[in-house]
């Protein structure tokens, strides 16, 4: 690792100090990356290890994109709204008081709201290790993780790894079953994310711990990129010395910014259930930067993060490796709040309540931990069959006299086989189909190739519906709009029918 710790002397092995690649360089092994492939099916653990351990790499703003070339690439995207820290700097109204990670109310313990995973573990009996993760020096309900390093980013990032495969030879009774680490930006601070990683790698494989530990890589948040010409002016669209209501547009044309109050934000930025969110928040459009005054924002060249998580550039990575988790998988999107969840499965313990949904990344397990139990259906479905191809009652529904329509034609595509209605329902209710929790209720399953809907014969419209959309192959142009055409369900008796 460090080169003042790298020596072909044997007796760094006793002294558990050797540097990652002393077996490579002094004894001509082959390094973890040179070695073949190996599909980890059960976890190859030494002996004093009761369950694999788990460690959990942050690398700062590693863009997803940036490692197109790895395998296991999951972007990740929002961050938790209600363990209190909404923000690197915020201010609380019942506190009076500022949190900036450039003052001490960050080793304030009133501002961590949630619960650390490392606590979760301690409260399981589980040990754990945190080299720099945020929080982890705060004493947080009362107690540190059992090991932990107040932050110091001028500690080499090799020194870091170093430091955690030490913790890992550690006696049974002291070594820590989750371990985290901490980097700042691997790129812009002149290091090469895999040297890095075959570094630890390596390690690893010197410890025989490469088939036995499982490995979570992720980054906080991706990166955009802006430019001192792409700004909005808030002194350009309100008064800011004294606000006060002016008359004018609320919106001037090709406006790149967006106001919201925190309750209008959209919920999947969960974004709005802590006292500590201002009440007016701004969307901003990529690429674009907003400032207070004209020239109040003086860094503006070069790339921004903050935008909306669903914008591919703001995509984060994750990857994973180990006994634990499936190999060479890719998968589409998920949100980060979910990785508690995940941590908690692969260390085998029960979380706390959180923003996430405990389960929905189960498939990226070999064999998940948890397995969701749905609540026991009340009311089944009926059916609605198909008993005609023309209705009794039109219900006053109609087509433009331009538009040719075979309503008898059209009715019989609605005549599912066995086959089609499942794979209607797999299609589109891909979590299972939504169970009815009220006693009593009366409906039917209205399947057709495009949705499903659990039809209610009470109050005469869907109780649910459930489709999905395959991602547009080609929207240029954009198909032509059809006018309105409606005709009546024929499945659906008048007398149950809305008018």
């Amino acid at each position: 690792m460090l080169q003042s710790r790298c020596h072909c002397s044997s007796d760094c092995l006793q002294a558990g100090d050797c540097c990652s690649n002393y077996k490579h360089v002094c004894h001509g092994e082959k390094s973890w990356v040179e070695d073949d492939c190996v599909d980890i099916t059960q976890h190859q653990c030494p002996s004093g290890f009761k369950q694999p351990p788990l460690l959990l790499v942050s690398l700062d703003g590693l863009r997803a994109d940036y490692l197109q070339t790895w395998k296991t690439l999951l972007p990740v995207l929002t961050k938790m709204e209600s363990n209190g820290l909404i923000d690197n700097g915020m201010y609380d109204p019942v506190f009076d008081a500022s949190f900036s990670l450039s003052n001490q109310e960050k080793n304030n313990p009133r501002w961590y709201q949630g619960q650390p995973i490392w606590h979760t573990a301690r409260y399981q009996g589980l040990k754990s290790g945190t080299f720099f993760w945020p929080g982890s020096d705060v004493q947080i309900n009362g107690s540190f993780p059992d090991i932990y390093e107040p932050y110091d980013g001028k500690v080499p990032f090799e020194e870091r790894v170093f430091t955690v495969l030490k913790w890992l030879q550690l006696p049974d009774d002291k070594r820590p079953d989750f371990f985290t680490l901490y980097l700042e930006e691997p790129d812009k601070s002149g290091h090469k994310f895999g040297t890095i990683s075959g570094g630890l790698m390596d390690g690893l494989k010197q410890l025989n711990l490469h088939h036995c530990l499982n490995i979570i890589i992720v980054a906080d948040h991706g990166m955009e990129d802006t430019d001192c010409d792409r700004k909005e002016v808030l002194q350009d669209l309100v008064e800011i010395k004294d606000l006060w209501v002016t008359e004018g547009p609320c919106k001037k044309p090709e406006q790149k910014i967006k106001p919201y109050l925190k309750q209008h934000l959209p919920k999947r930025f969960h974004y709005a259930h802590s006292r500590r969110i201002e009440d007016v928040n701004v969307w901003v459009t990529p690429k674009w930067l907003f400032e207070r005054s004209r020239g109040s924002l003086t860094f503006c060249s070069g790339g921004a993060h903050g935008y909306d998580n669903d914008v591919e550039s703001m995509h984060a990575m994750f990857l994973s490796h180990g006994p634990a988790f499936q190999q060479q998988m890719e998968v589409q999107p998920f949100s980060n709040i979910e990785l508690y969840n995940l941590m908690c499965d692969v260390l085998q313990i029960s979380p706390s309540p959180n923003n996430g949904t405990h389960g929905s990344l189960n498939h990226l397990l070999r064999r998940p931990h948890f397995l969701p139990r749905p609540p026991a259906e009340l009311s089944p479905p009926s059916r609605c069959p198909l008993l005609t191809l023309q209705p009794s009652d039109t219900l006053g529904c109609s087509c433009p006299p331009a538009i040719s329509v075979n309503d008898s034609l059209l009715n019989s595509h609605l005549n599912l086989t066995a086959a089609e209605a499942e794979e209607s329902m797999r299609s589109h209710a891909v979590l299972g189909r939504p169970v009815v929790l009220q006693q009593n209720e009366s409906y039917c399953l209205l399947q057709q190739r495009g949705f499903v809907s659990g039809y209610s014969q009470r109050i005469f419209m869907p109780l649910w519906s459930s489709f999905s959309l395959d991602p547009p192959v080609d929207l240029d142009p954009l198909p032509a709009v059809t006018s309105s055409c409606l005709r009546a369900d024929v499945r659906v008796p008048p007398s149950q029918s809305p008018r």
